[in-house]
């Protein structure tokens, strides 16, 4: 099954394995005589006894720019590699193997590698990585009673020490059975979405205090109930679904009160920084329903910092101007909110 690499946005969890330390020796050249990215080389090497026909591997070394590389795994028990490197120190290495369905299939992860990459090349650098094991967690997720959904899909994911997501299909009725594979582990965050045949979404299942534990052995009966989603009515200020349709909010005034009135509302608001202040954008709801993308000097390309309700955005303005914020749906919820800029 496809995996997800953990993002991230607000909850990482990374799998410790034991540590390798690797340091560059010195060739006693001058550094500056060679300037540029180093080459590090070596083979990845499956569990004693395994063999992979095909398949692919990625690679990612830290916070390099150009520390990731994708590579065609050709056969047997190993697998060389080459990528060439910033010169820095590397603590976060992550190794993905897939087969040739891109199911992944073993994995490194450690952040204590201690790997000192300097102007010389580096070669032998080796990696073992784990195989990685499934348990079948299956039950049904089940709408409202007397409600029914003639045909239509699911998404149901689960997060914790490993995130996984499935799909399937809303045959007919009031439940739905489901079946997906996770690794061992606590999995806390369970969501679950039920579209109709439209495609929209209208029911919505969410926690984040599952206290899923999967272990060595399979698990039936994990059931679930939706709850049919009460989208709002749209707030005064729309349409403001595009940065050229922001509508300002004034700096220390009191807060202004919004909806996300569907999935796919996005409110933009902006407001005059002066340069050399301090400011604090803070949101309140019910609920997780909003991300905050805050965006400057006419660049929305990317964003200068993000937020969210109980998590505000702090922001020291350099340059006097207009700064802009785009609030989104998060995960997928709909609601009420308020939102103010304070100057500190």
């Amino acid at each position: 099954m496809k995996r997800l690499k953990k993002h991230s946005l607000i909850v990482l969890f990374i799998l410790l394995i034991p540590i390798m330390s690797f340091t560059a020796c010195d060739s006693g050249e001058d550094d500056d005589d060679k300037p540029g990215l180093t080459v590090v080389s070596g083979s990845i090497f499956l569990p004693e006894g395994d063999t992979l026909n095909g398949g692919s591997y990625t690679m990612f070394f830290g916070e390099s720019s150009n520390g990731d590389i994708d590579g065609t795994w050709i056969s047997g028990g190993s697998q060389s590699y080459s990528i060439e490197l910033e010169p820095q120190q590397y603590d976060n290495i992550d190794i993905y193997i897939y087969d040739s369905s891109y199911d992944q299939v073993y994995r490194y992860s450690t952040v204590s590698a201690d790997l000192i990459v300097g102007k010389t090349e580096i070669t032998g650098l080796n990696f073992s990585v784990e195989k990685l094991v499934y348990h079948s967690v299956s039950g049904t997720i089940r709408l409202p009673e007397g409600d029914t959904l003639d045909g239509g899909s699911y998404k149901i994911s689960f997060y914790g020490e490993y995130d996984e997501t499935s799909y399937g299909d809303w045959t007919a009725g009031n439940a739905q059975p489901y079946s997906t594979n996770l690794e061992s582990g606590d999995y806390d965050y369970v969501n679950v979405y039920v579209y109709d045949a439209d495609d929209s979404l209208i029911y919505r299942y969410g926690t984040e205090s599952a206290g899923l534990t999967v272990g060595n052995d399979d698990i039936v009966g994990i059931d679930f109930t939706v709850e049919e989603i009460d989208y709002p009515d749209a707030d005064a200020y729309e349409p403001d679904d595009d940065h050229g349709d922001a509508v300002q909010i004034t700096v220390d005034a009191p807060a202004q009160s919004r909806t996300i009135h569907s999935t796919s509302d996005t409110d933009w608001m902006y407001f005059h920084g002066a340069a050399g202040s301090d400011y604090t954008i803070t949101a309140d709801g019910s609920g997780d329903i909003i991300f905050i993308s805050l965006y400057g000097g006419g660049d929305f390309d990317e964003a200068i910092d993000f937020g969210w309700i109980g998590y505000p955005i702090s922001f020291s303005c350099g340059e006097t101007g207009d700064y802009y914020f785009e609030i989104t749906s998060w995960d997928s919820f709909v609601g009420g909110y308020s939102i103010q800029v304070l100057e500190e």
